[in-house]
Parts: C-alpha cells; structure tokens; sequence
C-alpha cells in the first residue's frame, strides 16, 4: 500500500535571481506573489527570505514586506486585490529576461523603451498598469506612433513612421506573451491589433563622388578619419567598425580583404555570422601607411560598451561636419563673389546629410553606379539579395559599356574578374 503524501500546512518560498536582482515568491496559481528584492547581496536575500517564511508559519510581518502594497493585501488577506502587479516590477523582471535573452543592448533598450510609452499612454486613458490595458487601448497606442516624434529622446522632433509601429507592436506582443507565462496575466490585449500598412521604402540618400571625397579630405585632419574611410570606403556599421580586429584585416596582395563579424542577431538561415569585404586600392594604401607595431587588437581604439562609443562616434561626427563648413568656407575665399555663396551653400547641405545611415548608403549605391553585380554588394554588406534589393533596385543602371561617368570605385578588382 502507497505512503499517504503528507499535506503541506505552510508555504515555501522561493529565492530566485531576475539578473542583478533577487525576487520573492510564494503561493500559487492566481494568488501568487511575486516580490523585488532589487540588486542586493545573497546573504540579505536569504535574510529576507528567511523573515518572510517566518511570517507565512504565523510570526509577525517584517515592516519592509509590509511596505509592500502586494505583501500588505496577503497579509490582510484581501487576495483579490494580489492580481494588480505593479508596473515597476513587470518591467524589472522583463527586463532581466531580456539580459539573458541573445539580443543586442539596442534592441534591449528600444524594447523596454516601447514598454515605458505604453504605461504612460495607458495611464492617461485611465488604465494606471499594464494588466490593465485593453484592446481597444492596444489598437490607439499602435495607430498613435506614426507622426508622433519619440518621447524618450531628447532634441528628435522627427516623426516616427508605420514601420516604427509595427515594431513597436511586435514588442508589446512578446511581452505580454511572457507576462502570461511568469505571472499568469489573462488575454494579451495586442493579439487582435493588425499591422499598420508600411508606406513605399524611403528614398535612400547618398553622397556624390565630389562630397565623398570632401569628407574624406575633411576625416583626414581628425585623429579619428580611419573610422569614416572604413564606413564609405569599406560599407562597414558602427558596431562593426567598433569590434573590429587587425587579425580580420587581411592585407595581403592576393587577399585584400576584411572579415566581419555580423553585429545583427544572426539567423539560421538568412544571416551569416560573418561576411568579407574586399579592400580597395585607396583603403588598402590607408591601411599600410599604420606602422606594423600598431596592429595589435581593435583596429578603432573605442571602449567596449556600446553607450560610450555611440557617444565618440557622435562626437566625431560632430567635428566632422564643422572641418566640412570651415573647408567651405576656405574654398569660398579664392573663388569669385559669385560663387562663394553657391560654395557655402553647399558646405552646408553636406553638412546636414553627413550620418552614418548615408555612408553605408553612399558605399551600396556608388558600387551599383559604377557596375558592380548587386549580389557582390549584398554580400559585401552583410544583406541577402532579396533585402538588398528593396532598398536599391532603383539604383541598379542598365549595364552597358557607356557608364563611364562615374569612377569605378573596385576597377581593379573588376578587370582581373573580367579577365
């Protein structure tokens, strides 16, 4: 005969660890409480837990449990209200799923980011927490975004566009399908929401040969140019050029080429891990002028986190553009009167286009111009073809053998495939 199963007259509770953070939890199905301990140490975690089981056994509630407004209502026994979860502590612990989720910190942010906007538009609908968000709220929140300019980034007034809502609605869709899961909330409000029809691709925006070379002159007088002649010369991202390594730059005269490491989430069927780029004549000449003893490690001597060199790559942008204006000015002193406001005028519009977007779109779209296979260029930047064409098939010319108007940028390497 089976041992009867001796019933359990007391509650366990359970120390776990939501990233940095230590959480409480006790009790079941929808009576389940759930507490932040916040970045403590262990020891004072165990302490805690330790004093709440002691108050589940019957001792008396400690007084900061009791500072708790969920651990207050199960201590007075009013259950009912244990279903409100506080904001704060939906948005910690999702947080700290996603540090352990293989995403980039961008996207991290962006999401939590999406989820912060949410709380506030719902609140000043009346629907104070996240639990709470309707259906109804979840289609306006969606349909709100577009023309709207972000709320969280200071001095941007540029308004975000359908494709920014979808994403927006993709996030809020993972995160109720994980609130779901750990804290038991109901219907997820955004499984109704439809995708709101994205407008044509955006012009893509790019610089002439004559304002490429303007800012590569311009680079060259800032301690820093290598990284601006690796993103037009080269096609590279920020992070990309962030991370990379002398020991994927290959300067050989039979390889010439550098291998990068994909910084977007790779996929197991559309994207790589990694990607080469064949290195042109002007890039290579730059790259051997360093000195041997100076390629060791990163080739960009950038801190490692993100933020800090989101923050130098800004920078130097920023002394880029005002090396672009003071040159345009120096040139606008030895024309004629007539043309020294048409030479200003167009420092300045330069000035305004250079960003890093429009690098990687000047390195695709002069590629194409001068005749170079669009699948050549895919793979130089890391795209598949099909991606790479939403974006440039406008730019692909007929080929034929008049396109002599723009300088073949990969002339070399172009007559020794052709050969």
């Amino acid at each position: 005969m089976p041992r009867p199963r001796k019933k359990r007259t007391t509650l366990k509770v359970t120390l776990g660890r939501d990233g940095p953070s230590w959480r409480l939890r006790w009790d079941r199905g929808e009576n389940r409480v759930s507490v932040s301990l916040g970045p403590t140490s262990e020891t004072m975690a165990m302490r805690k837990a330790a004093q709440i089981q002691a108050a589940l056994t019957g001792g008396p509630w400690p007084e900061w449990a009791l500072a708790i407004p969920r651990v207050q209502a199960y201590a007075l026994g009013h259950k009912e209200s244990l279903r409100a979860r506080d904001l704060g502590d939906l948005l910690a612990g999702y947080e700290g799923h996603l540090r352990r989720t293989r995403i980039s910190d961008n996207w991290r942010v962006t999401s939590l980011g999406v989820l912060k906007e949410l709380g506030r538009f719902a609140a000043d609908r009346g629907e104070p927490a996240l639990e709470d968000v309707s259906a109804a709220t979840a289609q306006a929140f969606v349909e709100h975004i577009p023309g709207s300019p972000p709320p969280f980034l200071k001095g941007r007034k540029t308004p975000r566009t359908a494709s920014t809502a979808n994403r927006a609605l993709s996030i809020a869709r993972k995160f109720y399908k994980w609130a779901s899961r750990i804290h038991g909330l109901g219907a997820n409000p955004f499984d109704g929401v439809q995708d709101l029809p994205e407008a044509d691709i955006e012009q893509v925006r790019y610089l002439t040969l004559e304002e490429r070379s303007e800012v590569l002159a311009a680079a060259d007088e800032d301690p820093e140019g290598l990284v601006i002649w690796l993103a037009l010369i080269a096609g590279l991202r920020r992070k990309e050029i962030a991370t990379l390594e002398w020991s994927r730059v290959h300067l050989e005269p039979k390889v010439m080429k550098i291998s990068v490491r994909n910084t977007k989430t790779p996929s197991k069927k559309k994207r790589k891990a990694a990607h080469d780029v064949d290195i042109a004549q002007v890039l290579y000449k730059k790259l051997t002028a360093i000195p041997p003893a100076r390629r060791r490690g990163k080739v960009i001597d950038w801190p490692e986190r993100e933020p800090q060199w989101i923050y130098q790559s800004n920078l130097l942008i920023d002394r880029l553009k005002k090396r672009i204006l003071a040159r345009g000015e120096e040139e606008a002193e030895t024309l004629q009167w007539q043309k020294k406001t048409a030479r200003r005028k167009w420092a300045k519009d330069l000035a305004k286009r250079v960003e890093w977007r429009v690098f990687r779109s000047t390195f695709c779209t002069l590629h194409l111009h001068a005749g170079v296979e669009p699948h050549v260029v895919a793979s130089w930047i890391g795209d598949t073809l099909d991606v790479f064409l939403t974006h440039y098939v406008e730019h692909i010319p007929h080929y034929n053998d008049d396109i002599n108007a723009v300088d073949r940028l990969y002339e070399e390497q172009l007559k020794a495939r052709r050969a």
